[in-house]
C-alpha cells in the first residue's frame, strides 16, 4: 500500500509540474443588450451586435486603472485592449481570455460603450459566469457616458473616439478624468469639424492635463458649443438632425504620456 501511495504521489507531482503556464486563464464571454423601453425597466431584449467597444481593467484597488492583459484563446494569443468595434463584430459579443489573478484578485472590471449614441455600462466585478451585459439607453433621462483618451506627439491630430451621438441629443456637460498627467499637456474635445456645424474644440478648448483626477472645465476652457464666452448655455448643446455628432479630441503640446477618460452627460429627448 505504501508503495502504491508513493507512486500516486509521484504521478500527481509530475502532472502538477507539467501544468501549462496558462492554467489560471479563464474564458469570458457575454452578449450585450440595450434597455430602451421607458415603460418596462425589466425589458432589455434588444441585442447589440455591432458598434460596441470595451475595455477590461484589473480590479485590484492599487491598479484600478490598469488594463488587463487579454488573449484571444487559452494560450493567450495577444488581444488588443481596449477591444475595438471591429474586433467585437467578429463574434458579436464580448469575448476574451485573461488571468484575473495577476492583479491579486479573482475578477476584472469592464467598461462597455455603445458607440451608436455613446451609452455606457460599467461592470465592477465581471465574472466568467456573467453572460449578459445590459446598457441603459432609455430616452428622456440623463445618462453619463465615458470614453478613454491617450496622448500623442502629433499636435495637429484629431482623434475620432468612434462615438456618434444620436440626433435630438442634448449634451449637458463634460468632465476630464486625468489618470496620467503631463505638465505641459492639454486637450481639445468637440464634434467633428468636417460635419455640418461641427467644431473640433467646441466642447472643451485647451484643457490643461497637468493634474490628475476628475476635473470640470471652467468657462475659460469650455468650448463654443457649450457657452457664449460669458455664460454656459443652460441646457448645453442640442444636436439637430444632419448636424455634427461625432465626438473627437485633439492633443496640444507634445502629449506622449497623458491619458484618461472623457465623461459626458447627455439626454436623448425623443
Amino acid at each position: 500500500m505504501k508503495k502504491l501511495l508513493t507512486i500516486i504521489f509521484a504521478l500527481a507531482l509530475i502532472v502538477g509540474v507539467g501544468l501549462p503556464a496558462y492554467a489560471a486563464t479563464q474564458y469570458y464571454r457575454a452578449e450585450v443588450y440595450k434597455l430602451v423601453n421607458t415603460g418596462d425597466v425589466a425589458d432589455a431584449s434588444t441585442r447589440i451586435t455591432s458598434g460596441i467597444t470595451y475595455r477590461v481593467l484589473q480590479t485590484d484597488e492599487t491598479a484600478a486603472d490598469t488594463d488587463e492583459t487579454l488573449g484571444s484563446d487559452k494560450v493567450m494569443t495577444s488581444k488588443t485592449n481596449p477591444v475595438t468595434t471591429t474586433v467585437y463584430n467578429t463574434h458579436d459579443r464580448i469575448d476574451f481570455w485573461c488571468d484575473p489573478t495577476d492583479a491579486g484578485d479573482a475578477q476584472v472590471s469592464l467598461i462597455v460603450v455603445d458607440t451608436n449614441g455613446g451609452f455606457t455600462a460599467y461592470i465592477a466585478d465581471f465574472l466568467p459566469t456573467t453572460h449578459k451585459v445590459i446598457i441603459d439607453e432609455r430616452p428622456n433621462m440623463m445618462h453619463s457616458g465615458v470614453i478613454w483618451f491617450s496622448g500623442t506627439a502629433v499636435t495637429t491630430l484629431v482623434t475620432d473616439t468612434g462615438i456618434d451621438f444620436l440626433y435630438d441629443t442634448v449634451l449637458h456637460a463634460l468632465k476630464v478624468d486625468v489618470i496620467t498627467a503631463g505638465a505641459a499637456d492639454s486637450i481639445d474635445v468637440g464634434l467633428l469639424s468636417t460635419e455640418t456645424s461641427g467644431d473640433d474644440d467646441g466642447l472643451i478648448d485647451g484643457f490643461n492635463l497637468s493634474s490628475t483626477g476628475a476635473l470640470t472645465p471652467a468657462l475659460a476652457t469650455s468650448g463654443a458649443l457649450l457657452d457664449d464666452a460669458t455664460n454656459f448655455y443652460p441646457l448645453g448643446h442640442f444636436i439637430e438632425s444632419a448636424n455634427a455628432r461625432s465626438l473627437v479630441y485633439s492633443t496640444l503640446s507634445t502629449i506622449t504620456t497623458s491619458n484618461g477618460y472623457l465623461h459626458y452627460f447627455f439626454t436623448v429627448v425623443r
